[in-house]
């Protein structure tokens, strides 16, 4: 039984004042109740002094000092006990650990990101120097045997098409199809890695245009063909529902770009598979379609039920890529997708790959409001699936017919292109594609250059050009300092006529391309480019300028 407290016992433990001294257990934190019952019980039983401290209901904490007090028969007559209040050594205490935990969590992540780092130079390093290893085996063997022809056609004997020469011309279309596919390899590793880039900075950005989506897949699946044919591999696509119409609604509102990065990474896994995969049973299908609704359970697959996608509304794009590899046991599927992983430890040295691509996947498909799983029995196979969200358009239209490539030659034939940039190599072999698309070019090693060309172009009565395309990062002068000037120049009337620039770059940062676009450039080409797509840019933009000036001259005349 308490028999006297203070006003510092009152203040600290909160305890009412009209309340029983007694129950002074009841104003104890809860979590507290229990122990404290038992030491105080201790106390009595065994007379011995003893110390403690508890945290009061009201959040207070006390240190609590106790004296026995005996009779000369060592009987027990009472207790003293002297609290101390400590909640502020408490909230120190409390801070310091949090601090120490945080530093420990702190640490670990710096320690993780360092292993992710280390790990992501590791697997870039392995990855871009396969495909190089390739190329310049290739590479070697064209010269040599390119070599070896010339020589036989400059002897002055007359030429006969000998089966050695034409097994030699065989072994360089074989050779060059391989450094194809090992660049188009290299340049999917350059894009999940800026992806990834991108994901951790939480700058990845999605960009939503019309994409008729049956010829959009049907020029990702072109791309694998040459692979596909070299390693024996059936690669097709099944466009289901209103895709796979003539007249159906084709046309849908998505990121092209991550789209096909998407499509791109997974098919580019199966074929991996596929190719260990025996010779009876080689094969990929890729399937796509669209419905009004997301998935009707946890899977990726379309729901069973479905209204029709109606226009202006929300919609789901559906893939599908099934490979007929060695399949995957429920523990490895339990590690795929994670950030660099793959099924097993033994996957890379079998099968090669680092597991980037699976995990640029899943942020990708997350990002755009869809998912990604996969389904597999070892032995069988696996299937990938996703799905992203889009938007129909506000009005379904007929798929427009493709332009053909020849309207292209014929387009920008008359063109005359200056073109801007430093490497040797790069700049020998885009004149050649400009002349062989019917284009007359000049050629400048650096922005000074660049510069003294187009003054002497319009000063000594040269021919103007009619579009620039300028590298960035060069010796003398870079790509923004030239098109700075020559802006400038427009604008003080020493250039009679704004010329189309686009920027030629492997600077693909969006606050790159932002400050390209900001000093006058009209558009940004990101290396590595194809060359028809570069064409169309080139045909559609100066088409435009020369229309505007056109414009510009006939209202001066009026």
């Amino acid at each position: 039984m308490t028999s006297y407290v203070n006003e510092a016992w009152r203040t600290q433990s909160g305890h009412p004042r009209d309340k029983d001294l007694s129950l002074w257990l009841d104003s104890v934190a809860d979590h507290h109740k229990p122990y404290l019952q038992q030491i105080y019980n201790e106390l009595f039983l065994e007379k011995k002094a003893s110390s403690w401290e508890w945290q009061w209901a009201n959040g207070t904490w006390s240190f609590c000092q106790a004296v026995i007090i005996s009779s000369h028969t060592q009987s027990l007559v009472g207790t003293i006990c002297v609290l101390t209040d400590v909640t502020n050594q408490k909230r120190i205490e409390e801070e310091r650990k949090q601090n120490l935990l945080r530093a420990e969590a702190a640490k670990r992540e710096a320690d993780d990101k360092k292993r992710h780092q280390e790990f992501l130079v590791s697997v870039v390093s392995h990855e871009v120097r396969n495909p190089v290893s390739a190329i310049l085996q290739c590479a070697g063997l064209c010269k040599s045997n390119l070599t070896f022809i010339r020589t036989a056609l400059n002897s002055g004997k007359a030429y006969f098409p000998t089966s050695e020469l034409i097994n030699l011309i065989d072994e360089d279309v074989d050779a060059l199809e391989s450094i194809h596919q090992m660049a188009l390899s290299q340049e999917r590793i350059a894009n999940d890695v800026l992806s990834l880039g991108k994901i951790q900075l939480e700058s990845l950005e999605i960009f939503a245009t019309d994409v008729n989506l049956p010829d959009e897949c049907r020029k990702i699946i072109s791309v694998f063909e040459g692979e596909c044919r070299m390693k024996q591999i059936r690669i097709s696509l099944d466009l289901v529902g209103e895709l796979a119409k003539p007249d159906g609604q084709h046309i849908y509102l998505t990121d092209p770009v991550r789209f096909g990065q998407i499509a791109i990474n997974l098919i580019s896994n199966g074929i991996r598979f596929t190719d260990k995969a025996s010779m009876h049973r080689r094969e990929i299908s890729v399937s796509i379609e669209v419905a009004s609704a997301a998935p009707d359970d946890d899977s990726c697959r379309p729901p069973k039920t479905s209204v029709p996608v109606t226009p202006g509304s929300s919609c789901y794009i559906y893939g599908a890529v099934t490979d007929s590899g060695p399949g995957l046991t429920p523990e490895e599927l339990t590690r795929l997708f994670q950030r660099f992983s793959q099924a097993s430890s033994s996957t890379h040295a079998v099968y090669g790959g680092s597991g980037l691509g699976l995990y640029v996947c899943r942020m990708i498909t997350s990002l755009m409001n869809g998912r990604i799983n996969v389904e597999s029995v070892k032995g069988e196979g696996s299937t990938f699936r996703f799905f992203i969200k889009a938007d129909a358009p506000l009005s379904f239209q007929h798929p427009l017919k493709p332009v053909f490539a020849s309207s292209v030659t014929t387009k920008v034939v008359q063109l005359h292109i200056l073109v801007v940039e430093d490497n040797q190599i790069n700049q020998k072999v885009l004149r050649r594609q400009l002349m062989k698309a019917g284009l007359t070019c000049e050629c400048a090693d650096d922005g000074k250059m660049a510069l003294d060309l187009i003054v002497a172009s319009h000063t000594l009565g040269n021919k103007t050009f009619d579009a620039i395309l300028m590298d960035q990062e060069m010796p003398v002068m870079d790509g923004i300092t030239s098109v700075t000037h020559i802006r400038k120049m427009e604008d003080d009337g020493i250039i009679p006529k704004r010329v189309p620039i686009f920027a030629l770059t492997g600077n693909a940062r969006k606050e790159q391309i932002e400050r390209m676009l900001e000093v006058g450039m009209d558009d940004v080409i990101i290396k590595p480019y194809r060359i028809n797509a570069l064409l169309d840019k080139l045909c559609t933009l100066t088409s435009r300028q020369s229309s505007l000036h056109c414009h510009a001259s006939s209202k001066q005349q009026q």
